[in-house]
């Protein structure tokens, strides 16, 4: 997704015309169209004003490496995501509602990426043994069953840094 064509879809989710996006912004209708049908590329200042207007951070629309990104706004999160899904490509599922339109808490995200897919599994799995391990620590009395139960969790918490840790290509 090009930065016209990301600007064009933050103003739509944010249910804005481009007149209104201009007003806000303070920069012409105009160079708003150009922006979004790619004749035109905005500059620093430019890219700021729209993505205040459009709540989102700036580095959303701009092309950025990940290590360099914050994640403090929504847009800054989709900002990972749509990176992860260039890179890495993702097929979507989900179920629709009555009227038609998709049910947001339905969504589930499967990446074209076996390694990737393994360790979202892999996490997955982690998360709820450590929630059972957690939940267990509370009703066990005995301290021979709490120590394995302890254990346990550490090596969880290894594993999740063995799984951060990994350089392998993908």
């Amino acid at each position: 997704m090009n930065i016209g064509e990301k600007i064009q879809f933050y103003r739509k989710a944010n249910k804005l015309t481009q007149k209104q996006l201009s007003e806000l912004s303070g920069l012409s209708e105009i160079s708003i169209r150009k922006y979004e049908a790619g004749d035109r590329f905005p500059k620093a200042e430019q890219l700021q004003k729209i993505a205040s207007v459009l709540e989102i951070g700036g580095n959303e629309l701009l092309k950025v490496k990940l290590d360099t990104v914050k994640v403090e706004t929504v847009g800054d999160a989709m900002t990972l995501f749509y990176l992860l899904k260039e890179k890495l490509g993702a097929d979507f599922a989900y179920d629709r509602n009555a009227d038609g339109s998709i049910d947001p808490t339905s969504i589930k995200v499967r990446f074209n990426n076996d390694k990737i897919n393994a360790c979202l599994e892999r996490i997955a799995t982690e998360e709820a043994m450590a929630q059972q391990l957690s939940d267990a620590l509370f009703t066990v009395e005995n301290e021979t069953a709490k120590t394995q139960l302890l254990t346990d969790k550490f090596l969880l918490a290894l594993t999740k840094d063995e799984l951060t840790g990994n350089n392998e290509p993908l």
